[in-house]
Order: structure tokens, then C-alpha cells, then sequence
């Protein structure tokens, strides 16, 4: 087998990981949210590469070449803080189509990204990020714009068992 379709082989089953991925986070969700989110279009590798690639963030910005502009990033000690935050967002990118990513539902492989309107998986955040067990990613086509979450344990000086909710947006 050429290194080309090996390569070509390995997406296929990253893709079929995806897929197998995205059936399980529509099964987290409410009768409601999971009917609109399976209509959207899933996008699998190597087209969702740089979706995923804002999963890895903090304070100082995200790891990847070049930083958005406006990038803020907060911490919470509340799920529901970190809600009314994204809440308080203006409306500026809600027209746009979005990529919304369950970043930590799954340990292994690549999590799925979903097509949708960005205003629409903004107004059902919460339900959307307790389903991807509070870590995911929603971003505008070429990012232009996005809300990035993630819970993290034993902050710096704080117990292990502590959860610290972090956000981080621009664009929004």
C-alpha cells in the first residue's frame, strides 16, 4: 500500500470515528436540540482540522499561528456565570454559519463538528455544552468569530476536585 492511501485510508476511519462520535453527543441531547442538530451537516476530517484546532486555548490566546483579534478569555466558578456570558454576546455573528464542535466528549480521536447557525448553537449553548461535557468550540467559517469552553480541575491554587469554567471569545 502507497503512503498516499494509507493516509487516505487513516482519514476514512477518522471520519467513520466521527460519525460513530456524532450519533452518541446527538444522543446526550434533548428532544428538541438533537431534532435540529441532526439535520446539520457533519463535517469530518480533514475538512474539520481547523475547527478543532481551537480546542487547545488559554489566557494568553489560542495555539495556533496567529491569534484572533479581540480575543477575551474569562474564568467562572459556575456553569451558569459562564452562561450568562455567552447570553450577554452581542448578536454580531448569529447570522453566520458556525461550526460547533463537542470538544471533550470523546477521549480518543477526533471529535464531530456540526454546520449550523451560529446564532441558533449560541442561543442553545447550555444545552449543547453540558452534552459535550463542558468543553466545546463554536466558530464562524474562517473564524472570525467564536466561543470557546472548557472545565478545568484544580485550577492552580485551588483543591483538585475545584472546577473552573473558562470561556474564551472574539468577534461576537
Amino acid at each position: 500500500m502507497t503512503p498516499g492511501h494509507q493516509q487516505l485510508l487513516s482519514e476514512k476511519l477518522m471520519a467513520n470515528l466521527q460519525r460513530r462520535l456524532a450519533v452518541q453527543f446527538l444522543d446526550a441531547l434533548g428532544s428538541q436540540v438533537r431534532s435540529t442538530l441532526s439535520q446539520a451537516r457533519l463535517v469530518v476530517r480533514p475538512e474539520s482540522d481547523p475547527v478543532i484546532a481551537y480546542r487547545r486555548f488559554d489566557e494568553r490566546g489560542i495555539v495556533l499561528d496567529s491569534q484572533p483579534s479581540g480575543y477575551s478569555y474569562a474564568r467562572f466558578d459556575e456553569a451558569d456565570d459562564l452562561y450568562g456570558e455567552v447570553r450577554a454576546f452581542g448578536g454580531r455573528a448569529d447570522a453566520a454559519i458556525g461550526y460547533f464542535c463537542p470538544t471533550y466528549f470523546t477521549a480518543s480521536g477526533d471529535p464531530p463538528v456540526f454546520e449550523v447557525p451560529f446564532g441558533w448553537a449560541r442561543a442553545h449553548f447550555p444545552e449543547l455544552h453540558a452534552a459535550a461535557k463542558q468543553g466545546c468550540n463554536l466558530t464562524t467559517c474562517g473564524g472570525d468569530a467564536g466561543i470557546l469552553s472548557r472545565v478545568t480541575c484544580g485550577w492552580h491554587d485551588r483543591h483538585a476536585d475545584d472546577r473552573v469554567h473558562e470561556l474564551a471569545w472574539w468577534g461576537v
